[in-house]
């Protein structure tokens, strides 16, 4: 009989354990789903007035994707509720939350009140429609809908009263175990930052997990040091600065609350900053409290960037920093235990501590050249202060706070891939701002976007503006008229122009497609007058002057199976009768100027892919045509196809640079300069034989090796460059490289050669010498240069959208 009890009050109690538990489900709150490791969580009420109200508020031309991609992502929203969203928004609440999924990946979960939508209805509707491929499965006893739609997939889950969506089933398993368990829930482990005030019928509330947040910012990390744990704040927006505001949670960090910081510091950072922070730190030893500042800026003769300390004179005169410093040099080299703690304790790296003394401030690096490019900043008066932007946007931050940070997104955001959407793309300036009150933090954060970015373009002599983006660099030659230089360049609609010395048009015509090889300049008539040659991946033109095509062209693509890879112009005797080279994958074809096609090259079929067009050299009386192919294949053929002796001779690697003909006067002083894909240079006589192998150094499996041509072919460089570093001829630059960098060689003579690096997706270019030293200042610029020197004068050819500029810079 006992035992008999005893088992019906288990049994009684396992029926109400379930009950009770059902019962807190179906009673669950939206915020009980949300996960505590979340990075950000925005909550709004009436999501869809919400939006609409923020969006009638902003400027046509401001937030333009954002407003974009959310008016998109409702349709497909509504889509998927069968179009019940305003029956799911009306008088109910969204809370979305960003968490970070993978190292690189970021994700949203929504979730909200399920209202009165009737979901089992809406996954009828969606199993009956053709638009989605409707699953399901349990995860902890809860059955997850997934949703697919083409590409995009979308899983839910219903808890309680509450729907949570999101493309990532993971943050839809996270918010069931979230929901089961106090201890994961967001606003149970951050109860504090909900007993703050709200503000009512602003455009919702936001909380950040600043703790969390900078894991993903390594490289940045001590902009974080001066920030609390997390923050509560209140969204509101006026013109296009966007307020956020609101006290933040009790932190462990020694945050500063002692002191007001020195407005005036912000005032001499230089214009092309990434970040400022200016905030107080207390000295371990003498238990000074120290107010700095440090800031990071752009280079402006490398893509590196610069870390600078600042200290007031007046304020730490603990320093022990005596004037006679400063005597011979305004740049200084010094050891002092005080100033090493103090930039250990910022984290900052001080091998060497170099200072520059300003009137007001000291600026302490660890890098001689960071100082010296600051003192030139410094010098000229080129403040960020002295932007328009900038200024306006400091009119609207806090004066007299604990501390402040200053962050140039735009910027900042190029260091990680995962900012690069375009949603944040809009994003131009960030203000964060601590005030202490009451032991608390009163948090100020604002931003602006950059939609009406004013535009400042180089300081360029002349322009040219294009109909279209432009896709070529611009090439240039010399007229035979008056031998001064001509350009021809290219737009994305495959317009061709020709302007002239003063950019001013002289033809334009429409092609086919895309020039392929760089113009050549040849006497087709041969009467002193030239005409420009080039190709597409179909056709060969050839323009004279004045933009009439010649005839017989353009001559067709004379392969039936592959495009035009490459072109190359064969003048045998000097006498203008021109053939002309292609490639066209592993095929090789000579043509006459007037189309027909050439013995023996009809085509010459090889076993890979050619490197370049056939290449025609003359020594020594004989006619030279040099291949090479991607296998490591090289030969010497004469005007026949036939190969010389010693030819062909095959190179350890793969090759993909084109070979440098080393033209001597006779046979015995001329050679081939080879470089394969592992970084071995070959030097090869005309008679096949490999005189002379070097191995460039090698940093890593990743290592690119480059031959790089002056446009004169008379010289060449080799370099080797890997994520960071660039090698030339024992020298070494710390360097950013990217797969989609172009490198250039200009040789000039007289010692005076250096190169062009050009940044495609930060639009720059810029020139070192060869010690890999700054020649230049870095230009606004998207594709290769061009180049000419004149009377000590050096015109640098640029584009960037559809402007084509010519910059001049005196010797």
């Amino acid at each position: 009989m006992i035992k008999k009890l005893v088992l019906l009050s288990v049994v009684i109690l396992s029926i109400f354990f379930l009950y009770v538990r059902n019962s807190d489900t179906y009673q669950l709150k939206i915020w009980s789903i949300i996960p505590s490791n979340s990075l950000m969580v925005f909550e709004v009420k009436d999501p869809l007035s919400g939006w609409e109200k923020f969006s009638n508020e902003l400027n046509e031309n401001e937030f333009e994707h954002l407003k974009k991609i959310v008016n998109r992502e409702l349709k497909d929203f509504n889509k998927f509720l069968n179009n019940k969203l305003d029956v799911l928004s009306n008088d109910n609440e969204l809370i979305i939350s960003l968490s970070k999924t993978s190292n690189k990946n970021f994700d949203l979960l929504f979730s909200t009140y399920k209202n009165k939508l009737d979901f089992n209805f809406v996954i009828e509707k969606l199993r009956d429609s053709l638009s989605f491929e409707v699953s399901s499965r349990i995860f902890n006893s809860h059955k997850i809908y997934e949703f697919l739609d083409g590409e995009n997939l979308f899983s839910a889950v219903i808890l309680g009263d509450v729907i949570s969506v999101s493309k990532n089933s993971l943050l839809i398993e996270d918010a069931i175990r979230t929901s089961n368990n106090k201890d994961l829930q967001f606003r149970y482990v951050n109860n504090q930052l909900f007993n703050q005030v709200m503000v009512k019928n602003d455009l919702g509330n936001i909380f950040i997990n600043f703790l969390e947040l900078s894991k993903s910012f390594q490289d940045h990390k001590h902009l974080f040091n001066n920030l609390p744990d997390k923050t509560f704040l209140d969204f509101k927006q006026k013109e296009n600065i966007f307020y956020l505001s609101g006290f933040s949670s009790n932190s462990k960090k020694n945050l500063n609350d002692s002191i007001l910081i020195d407005d005036d510091m912000v005032k001499v950072i230089p214009k092309n900053s990434i970040y400022f922070t200016n905030s107080v730190l207390s000295h371990k030893i003498n238990k000074d409290v120290i107010e700095y500042g440090r800031f990071s800026f752009k280079s402006s003769y490398s893509n590196l960037n610069h870390e600078i300390i600042v200290f007031d004179i007046v304020k730490n005169d603990f320093f022990e920093l005596s004037i006679n410093d400063f005597k011979d040099d305004k740049i200084v080299e010094i050891q002092n235990k005080i100033i090493s703690e103090v930039l250990d304790s910022l984290k900052y790296k001080n091998e060497k501590i170099f200072i520059y003394k300003g009137k007001k401030y000291y600026y302490i690096s660890s890098n001689y050249n960071s100082m010296t490019e600051f003192e030139e900043i410094y010098s000229s008066n080129n403040f960020w202060r002295k932007d328009l932007k900038f200024s306006r946007f400091l009119t609207n931050i806090n004066k007299d706070q604990n501390t402040t940070i200053l962050i140039n997104f735009s910027e900042l955001s190029k260091n990680y891939s995962f900012l690069g959407n375009s949603i944040l793309k809009e994003i131009d300036l960030i203000s964060i701002q601590l005030s202490s009150v009451n032991n608390k933090f009163y948090t100020t954060i604002n931003f602006n976007t950059n939609s009406n970015s004013i535009e400042i373009e180089n300081d360029n002599n002349l322009t040219f503006k294009a109909r279209n983006k432009l896709i070529s660099k611009p090439y240039v030659y010399f007229s035979h008229v008056d031998n001064s230089p001509q350009v021809i360049t290219q737009d994305e609609n495959n317009i061709i122009y020709h302007l002239d010395k003063e950019l001013n048009k002289v033809w334009e015509d429409s092609i086919d497609s895309k020039i392929i090889s760089k113009p050549i300049i040849i006497d087709y008539y041969n009467n002193r007058k030239k005409q420009i040659l080039f190709a597409t991946k179909n056709k060969i033109y050839c323009y004279d002057r004045l933009g009439n095509i010649l005839p017989g062209f353009p001559i067709k693509n004379p392969s039936k199976s592959g495009q035009i890879d490459d072109i190359n112009i064969i003048d045998y005797d000097k006498s203008k009768r021109y053939r002309i080279s292609l490639s066209s994958g592993n095929k090789a074809f000579l043509i006459d100027k007037y189309g027909k096609l050439l013995e023996g090259w009809n085509p010459l079929i090889m076993e890979d892919l050619l490197v370049e067009a056939p290449k025609h050299f003359r020594v020594g009386g004989k006619d030279y045509i040099l291949l090479s192919l991607e296998n490591g294949d090289i030969f010497l053929k004469n005007r026949k196809g036939s190969n010389y002796s010693g030819f062909p001779i095959k190179v350890e690697n793969k090759l993909y640079e084109k070979i440098f003909v080393d033209l001597g006067q006779n046979i015995r002083n001329t050679s081939l300069v080879a470089l394969d894909e592992l970084g071995k240079t070959y030097v090869i006589g005309i008679n096949g034989r490999i005189s002379k192998e070097n191995q460039m150094f090698r940093r890593s499996k990743n290592s690119k090796f480059k031959l790089l041509t002056d446009p004169l072919e008379r010289n060449y460089v080799k370099l080797s460059v890997d994520n960071d570093v660039i090698y030339l001829r024992e020298k070494t630059i710390n360097f950013k490289n990217n797969n989609g960098f172009t490198y250039q060689f200009y040789s000039l003579g007289g010692g005076k050669s250096f190169l062009a690096i050009t940044d495609p997706k930060e639009k720059l270019s810029y020139f070192l010498d060869m010690n890999l030293e700054p020649k230049f200042k870095n230009i606004l610029n998207e594709k290769e240069v061009s180049f000419i020197n004149s009377k000590n004068i050096s015109y640098i050819y640029t584009t960037f959208n559809k402007t084509l500029s010519v910059i001049e810079i005196k010797n």
